[in-house]
């Protein structure tokens, strides 16, 4: 009885390691991804709502001329919201479905901790299954982890794209105006 109950409470405290692990990793993921995805929203709309201010300081009085000058930055601007609000949105999904995937290493962990039983060596029925349940949970894992690693490279492209379109637009109207 004193075996079971060790091997719980090893069991137990496993479990808070990785609990702990994961919750510090996911606030760290979560701050960064929030302040960058707040920065880009914020430079481009910041773009959008200095147009007025820059076609009025540039005394682009005809309209043709302020839309020659001002239409393509304008429209830059606003897809770089686009892409930015899309990059946090793929962002929120890429954390959910880590979390809904979180436990995956710890039941690979697990089971892979419960080789070291005498049973595993006595018992040929424990060891397929136990062989079976490891190497399912790492072909899960593996789906996992490149599902996340997916939603994770198109939300990093979005946001680069934001950026680039940001700086895109405002080179394109130091171009116009120079």
């Amino acid at each position: 009885m004193s075996d079971l109950m060790d091997w719980m409470t090893y069991q137990v405290k496993l479990k808070e390691i990785y609990d702990k692990r994961f919750i510090e990793g996911y606030k760290v993921v979560f701050e960064y991804s929030k302040l960058l995805i707040t920065n880009l929203i914020l430079i481009n709309l910041g773009g959008i709502a200095a147009i007025p201010v820059i076609a009025q300081f540039a005394q682009l009085n005809d309209r043709a001329e302020r839309l020659n000058v001002l239409m393509w930055p304008a429209a830059m601007f606003c897809v770089g919201i686009i892409f930015a609000l899309s990059c946090g949105l793929l962002a929120h999904w890429n954390a959910n479905y880590f979390i809904n995937h979180s436990d995956e290493a710890y039941s690979i962990h697990i089971q892979t901790a419960y080789k070291g039983h005498d049973r595993y060596t006595t018992d040929i029925q424990y060891r397929d299954l136990l062989d079976k349940n490891i190497t399912d949970a790492l072909a899960s894992e593996i789906k996992y982890r490149n599902g996340i690693n997916n939603t994770q490279r198109i939300s990093l492209a979005l946001g680069i794209l934001s950026a680039v379109l940001f700086i895109g637009a405002c080179a394109r109207l130091l171009w116009k105006l120079a």
